[in-house]
């Protein structure tokens, strides 16, 4: 299809206790407003110290403190990138920044902080006793800090002072005037590096212990089995062989899909196995987005995928409630019956449960990849597109090529246009994202990961992506579209 990439588009004129690891390092960042705030350094006597006389303020040095030294320091050693800029970034620069600049602080760079307030500096190298960012952090000194009632974490504070005992350096390599949240390691990534030390079997047991407490919120009369592989643990109570062919068939779809979504220097990473919770009573479903998600379902929901947190999950409804596959190994009904044989042989259902989760897996890894960029339009277009792979007779991508074809014959170009920006109802979304991913892979293949990578960075991509991918217009592209979809999903109605 290579040689027909030019015309194609010319022709029509066209994502527990790894959460407790990342809690307890890092409180929220304060919200205090001006009439809370209370200065970070005071002038000399302006606020009595609750210290004692061996820890009393030194005199102000009028001079600038020289750059801390830039040691590297050892393995477990504490180091100020990882360790303690996010956790200055995240609870103190709010207030202590240039435009802010409570207490006539500012600590946006590393020069900033070890310079201090205007009449005390706020570290003393090597003296964590006698730094007074350490006595107001553990309110030994007033007034406290942060203020208000977000008191930031005892292993936070522990980070701190074991920084300043070691020396207070800045890593190697780092410009002291550099702003410290370019180089300020986010709580995602302190929390894949405490990931790291754990062993296999440490990592799998967090993932457990906080899949079976979420797993409780929707059924808690439930104890569910677990199916672990290398990319994923189940939590199910299914018969054994519908256990085993789920588990099959998402590690080889995860394989596929990080293939696609990875580009050069930004691979998809998932840092822990991901829960797959599987119920069979649709009532203990809505129960677990309640409690873990704190909202309802849409009516048509049968799954939901959540990456962007510590143990990352899909939780779906089983469409068989649970029950075994009484079909399995007939032939399915001649075309144009009306047959009870859905996607891949399940009685009475819709479509499989391999469809549902899968889907929820390109939803959640398409995210994941776009780092919160990705059109919602692509992310529930894969999803589609990667459930018709596992359940490619199931009624349901046929109902969603069916929408498609309306919107097609009311205005796909308004229609499709307001679905791209996400304008519309999610069902419209999901339709036209679907229906231009299939159109892609059907016409141009060999331009199908190109595009999908290039839309992972936002919508505002859109016309650069077609451009380079397809090239083509905007215009000529929707046109393209619709006549596919018009003349392909025509019959589906």
């Amino acid at each position: 299809m290579s040689s027909r990439r030019v015309p194609i588009l010319v022709a029509a004129a066209f994502a527990s206790a790894s959460a407790v690891l990342c809690a307890t390092l890092w409180s929220a960042p304060s919200r205090a407003d001006d009439s809370r705030v209370r200065q970070v350094a005071q002038k000399s006597g302006a606020k009595k110290k609750t210290r004692s006389k061996k820890g009393a303020a030194k005199p102000a040095d009028e001079t600038p403190a020289p750059a801390a030294p830039t040691t590297p320091p050892g393995a477990d050693d504490v180091k100020f990138s990882r360790d303690v800029a996010p956790i200055l970034v995240a609870n103190c620069m709010n207030c202590h920044n240039p435009e802010r600049k409570r207490g006539r602080f500012d600590l946006t760079t590393f020069d900033a902080l070890m310079k201090g307030a205007d009449k005390e500096k706020v570290i003393a190298p090597g003296k964590p006793d006698e730094s007074h960012i350490v006595l107001r952090l553990k309110q030994e000194e007033t007034p406290k800090m942060p203020p208000g009632q977000n008191d930031l974490a005892a292993p936070a504070i522990a980070l701190i002072e074991k920084w300043i005992k070691e020396g207070a350096r800045l890593d190697a390599g780092i410009d002291p005037k550099a702003k410290m949240e370019t180089y300020a390691a986010s709580p995602e990534q302190r929390r894949r590096l405490e990931l790291a030390k754990l062993t296999p079997a440490a990592r799998d047991e967090l993932v457990e212990k906080a899949g079976r407490a979420r797993y409780a919120k929707g059924d808690p009369k439930v104890k569910p089995e677990l199916a672990v592989t290398k990319n994923f643990v189940v939590f199910a109570s299914l018969p054994k062989d519908r256990t085993t062919a789920l588990t099959k068939l998402i590690d080889a779809q995860f394989t596929t899909l990080k293939t696609l979504l990875s580009r050069p220097g930004a691979p998809v990473d998932v840092s822990e196995k991901i829960s797959v919770y599987v119920f069979n009573d649709r009532k203990a479903f809505v129960e677990f987005v309640r409690g873990v998600q704190n909202r309802e379902v849409e009516e048509t929901d049968e799954g939901v995928t959540k990456f962007d947190e510590p143990q990352p999950y899909i939780a779906v409804h089983d469409p068989l409630n649970g029950r075994a596959e009484t079909n399995a190994g007939k032939k399915p009904a001649p075309r144009g019956r009306a047959r009870k044989n859905r996607g891949d042989g399940e009685l009475d259902a819709a479509r499989s449960l391999g469809g549902v989760v899968v889907e929820q897996l390109a939803v959640g890894m398409s995210d994941l990849a776009g780092k919160g960029k990705t059109p919602r339009w692509l992310a529930l277009g894969l999803g589609v597109f990667y459930s018709k792979l596992a359940d490619p007779r199931g009624i349901y991508v046929r109902n969603v090529q069916r929408d498609a074809h309306v919107l097609c014959t009311q205005g796909w170009a308004s229609l499709a246009q307001d679905a791209l920006g996400g304008q519309t109802k999610p069902e419209d979304v999901r339709a036209v994202g679907y229906a231009i991913l299939d159109w892609v892979a059907a016409e141009a293949r060999p331009s199908f990961p190109g595009f999908v990578r290039g839309m992972l960075d936002g919508q505002e991509k859109l016309d650069d992506t077609i451009q380079k991918t397809l090239y083509g217009t905007r215009e000529a592209f929707l046109v393209r579209s619709s006549v596919w979809v018009m003349s392909h999903y025509g019959s589906r109605r």
